[in-house]
């Protein structure tokens, strides 16, 4: 399974570093994970000792300003653990944030939110197979919050309680954990790992665990686990932001120093895979699976010392694992459907074996199509190897990749560095830079001789038996032995070189005669300006510096969803699966593939309720070919019956794995909650779709071009001048004359207040989703936005201590709210949680006391500066974000007051009282309460 590390992670993708890091080693202690290599540790990197044994790296990096993320890596997971039933490690962590000894239990989360920091986003930890690792995200980096952040790691590391009540109290919380998390995925991945992974019994070891496990956990056994493996020399601070590097040491010294624990040391996991000495096969058969078939050729995991000429291998190993999968999916555009979604890979799984992976997804019963080609076709492979243009293919991707990220790396994001360096310190793996990466792909990886990689995929995929893995529906025939039959079929066949199709020029080069753009204004917020072209499109331009090979590109044309009649409701998600896998009327889906290879440019259309949208993010060099290809799916569309058949059986990929969970089910059928049962925002049967020829689009698709309104938005690395002679090639010189925006407010949809909906998944069969919606007021009273917002972020305070903390009935339940700038006084606040079938009635309980204790009683002022002071510190970093700002101004034409309305959110959201709170909360009928429970259908007998 594609669950473990990324082989090539360790050449090229394992973050952000550059040479010759600082490393100092008191006491002669070893300093660094990793064994002596020959690859340069990063620059950035700083790293330190303490005399107890604790290591400590520091990153100073200014990507937030002002933030630090901070990472504690103990090296134990659940692969210590020695319980009939794994659940130990994970256990211990959930017990951090339940008292110590200088922090009371349940007070952790309280001084953190008060600091700025929002549980789950930016506290949380996890755990694995071989480490725990505990993670915040400071949006502060004043000495205060650093402090208090050191002081609580330190009271995780050392100062835990494990009081008897307090893990009682916590049973039922990551008891809803693990029933949450017991999904079909789960199934297959325990059933996948005792057939592939056989004799390492590694999914007994599930760090997850599983309530049986919980079950055991006691006091005695979660001290025993903290004192032998919660050690100095079992443990790593990463710090990385805006620090003086010395500075954080003396005040990591200063917290950890008196630290004083010898522990246990870490014994390495003994059990071995045993390998396949014939092809074996295994079928497993669940009536929400698409059919898929996955071949794994297995081999030792290299224990190498990570060097210079690994990664080379490494990354040579991948360019032809990309090469054969380039060959795949050429196959399965072109196969109507019949196969979909290939994938080649080599993987470390979980540390006991090396797995090379190919798979495909088939048509329902038709697996055997999926055995011939991946048999076939990595014979063809072995036996022929690749040409000079399928290698160079990928060589060209990655060298394009590997230089964007070289020129890109003062755009690491803090929480990047820390995160990658405990990744390489669980992999023992060398912490090297971008720059690093690129110097050696073009120094030791380029000049290698094609056939050199041939004779590298050869090594790794030749001369092994495969363990076959097959997933179908109950009603199929596929046994282990037709599996293997089907094998053996394939095998005596011939197969011969690999013919692939000569290359095409891109044909669509010239829309017109390029447009005229006139100046509409610069917004005093944000620094957007806005145009509008002579044929009526918009332009909205905000070039930034915050990522140096990154342009986003937003198109917007037509009404969306509005623009279709209730009869013609299929054509949405006709549209949203299809559209774009039709093609263009000169290219199919294949012969784009091949023209941009190595490029960032795709395509992605979709219809929201009023527009159709296209978002994209690429290069600056690629942005004019990114515009070229969006114009050309909007005035070109190819509506290729192969692109028909495809999206037709991605379709039913997806009907068939939604019920597998209830939020799965819940964001299946939300539009008839949230919209009356208009079938626009219903998803039909897939009969429906498949007897709807693609060309049905054409006059939809044509009225919303002609007629637009057309907005473009460009925001990155790009002038106000490029931007507008992109566009004006492109969509401003389109033969249209576009009209303007969708008059607003509409009154086409209201909320069903007081409506009961039952719906019915079929997963876990003690599992429901209890979900409730308010109505709220529309979204033109922006102040009354934020103030609703507010109030949201009070409620998920309580959900969290009512519904996880103090009861167990759901570990993770949210809040979530919409008021909608588009429709009249529509907008709703829901509460949600997944929990048990018997608590449903009683979480729905929940959620009307938990509003009505507001309107009667009000907030805290504790309680609102908990909620809002991370709403308010999260501000400045957003600044510094294209992410939040293409978010605002990707309308600046459509919607103007989003820009006008984001400028006064801090003071408004400053000024929100524990009065205007309870206000806005006596505004919500408890009575109408539209409640969802998503309960499991009964099993067939």
């Amino acid at each position: 399974m594609k669950s473990s590390v990324f082989i090539v992670t360790l050449l090229l993708l394992s973050f952000s570093y550059a040479t010759n890091a600082h490393v100092e080693t008191p006491n002669n202690k070893a300093t660094l994970w990793f064994e002596q290599s020959d690859l340069p540790l990063n620059e950035k990197l700083h790293v330190k000792v303490l005399d107890n044994g604790m290591r400590v790296v520091v990153i100073q990096n200014v990507k937030p300003k002002k933030a630090i993320s901070i990472r504690m890596r103990v090296g134990a997971g659940s692969l210590q653990e020695t319980g009939k039933q794994p659940g130990l490690a994970h256990f211990l962590e959930h017990m951090a944030f339940n008292g110590s000894t200088n922090v009371p239990e349940g007070d952790m989360i309280q001084i953190l939110e008060r600091h700025g920091l929002s549980f789950g986003k930016d506290s949380n930890a996890e755990t694995n197979f071989k480490q725990t690792v505990y993670m915040l995200d400071l949006p502060k980096n004043d000495k205060e919050t650093l402090s208090t952040a050191l002081f609580l790691m330190r009271e995780t590391a050392s100062e835990l309680t494990l009081d008897k009540d307090a893990i009682a109290r916590e049973l039922p919380v990551i008891s809803s954990e693990v029933r949450e998390r017991t999904t079909l995925d789960l199934r297959i991945l325990k059933d996948w790992s005792s057939y592939v992974l056989q004799g390492a019994n590694i999914i007994d070891r599930i760090p997850l665990g599983t309530l049986e496990g919980m079950k055991e956990v006691n006091q005695s056994r979660l001290k025993a686990f903290y004192h032998n493996y919660y050690t100095p020399n079992h443990t790593t601070l990463v710090i990385a932001g805006d620090v003086d590097v010395q500075s954080v040491f003396s005040m990591v010294e200063k917290q950890f120093a008196s630290w004083d624990n010898k522990g246990h040391d870490i014994v390495p996991y003994s059990k071995q895979v045993m390998f396949p000495t014939t092809a074996e096969a295994r079928v497993f058969k669940d009536s929400n699976v698409t059919t898929h078939v996955e071949f794994n050729y297995l081999e030792p995991i290299n224990r190498a010392p990570d060097s210079r000429a690994k990664r080379v291998e490494e990354f040579m190993l991948y360019v032809a694992n990309q090469a054969l999968q380039y060959r795949l999916e050429t196959t399965a555009f072109a196969s109507q459907g019949e196969l979909l979604s290939p994938y080649v890979g080599s993987y470390n799984q979980f540390d006991v074996v090396t797995s090379n992976q190919l798979s495909v997804a088939t048509k329902s019963d038709q697996w055997q199509a999926g055995v011939n080609m991946l048999e076939s076709s990595l014979r063809q492979a072995v036996k022929y190897g690749f040409s000079k243009q399928e290698i160079q293919r990928q060589l060209d991707k990655y060298h394009t990749l590997l230089k964007l990220d070289a020129e890109a790396t003062k755009d690491t994001l803090s929480s990047s560095y820390a995160a990658g360096v405990v990744n390489d310190i669980n992999n023992k793996a060398v912490s090297t830079s971008n720059e690093f990466a690129l110097s050696l792909f073009e120094s030791d990886v380029l000049p290698k001789d094609i056939s050199a990689y041939s004779q590298i995929f050869n090594k790794h995929w030749s001369d092994k038996h495969p363990r076959i893995y097959v997933m179908d529906k109950p009603q199929s025939k596929v046994t282990a032995q037709t599996v293997l039959e089907a094998y053996e079929d394939s095998e005596s066949t011939q197969v011969k070189p690999y013919a692939e199709a000569e290359k095409v020029q891109f044909a669509y080069q010239n829309f017109g005669q390029p447009g005229t753009a006139k100046l509409i204004e610069k917004t005093a917020f944000g620094d957007v300006t806005r145009y509008r072209f002579d044929n009526g499109v918009y332009l909205n331009v905000k070039p930034t510096e915050f990522e140096s090979n990154a342009v986003y590109i937003s198109v917007r044309v037509g009404k969306g969803k509005l623009d279709l009649a209730k009869k013609d409701a299929p054509l949405a998600t006709l549209f949203d699966s299809a559209f774009i896998a039709g093609g263009l009327e000169a290219h199919d889906i294949n012969d784009l593939r091949s023209i941009f290879s190595g490029r960032q440019i795709g395509a992605s259309y979709y219809l929201t309720d009023d527009a159709i949208e296209g978002h994209y993010r690429v290069p600056p060099q690629d942005t004019l070919d990114q515009l070229k290809v969006a114009a050309a799916f909007l005035t070109h569309p190819g509506y290729r019956l192969s692109g028909h058949a495809l999206a037709v059986q991605s379709l039913k990929s997806v009907y068939d794995s939604y019920p597998t969970t209830p939020e799965g089910v819940l964001g299946f059928n939300v539009g008839k909650v949230l919209y009356q049962y208009d079938p626009r925002w219903e998803y039909p049967k897939v009969e429906v779709i498949d007897k709807l020829p693609l060309t049905a689009l054409k006059q939809f698709v044509d009225r919303s071009v002609n007629q637009g309104p057309i907005e473009v938005s460009l925001l990155g690395n790009i002038t106000q001048q490029q931007a507008v002679d992109y566009v004006a090639q492109t969509f401003g010189a389109l033969n249209i004359k576009a009209q303007d925006f969708v008059p607003r407010p509409r009154d086409d949809i209201q909320l069903n207040v007081g409506e009961h909906y039952t719906l019915y998944h079929q997963g876990e069969q003690n599992t429901a989703l209890a979900s409730g919606y308010f109505s709220l007021p529309d979204g033109r009273d922006y102040k009354r936005v934020v103030g609703f917002a507010v109030l949201r972020s009070i409620l998920q305070l309580r959900v969290n201590d009512a519904i996880r903390e103090k009861t167990g009935k759901a570990y993770s339940p949210w809040v979530d709210s919409s008021q909608s700038p588009l429709y009249k006084d529509y907008g709703y606040l829901s509460l949600n949680s997944n929990t048990t079938v018997d608590n449903v009635d009683i979480v729905f309980d929940i959620y009307r006391k938990l509003i009505r204790d507001i309107q009667e009683t009000g907030v805290s002022n504790d309680e609102l500066k908990r909620a809002v002071t991370p709403m308010i510190d999260g501000i400045e970093q957003s600044y510094e974000n294209n992410g939040f700002w293409f978010g605002l101004m990707y309308k600046a034409s459509s919607y103007p007051e989003n820009l006008a309305n984001e400028q006064t959110f801090k003071q408004l959201v400053s000024a929100v009282t524990a009065a205007d709170v309870q206000q806005l909360a006596k505004q919500i009928v408890l009575k109408d309460m539209i409640t969802v429970a998503v309960l499991p259908k009964e099993k067939e007998e």
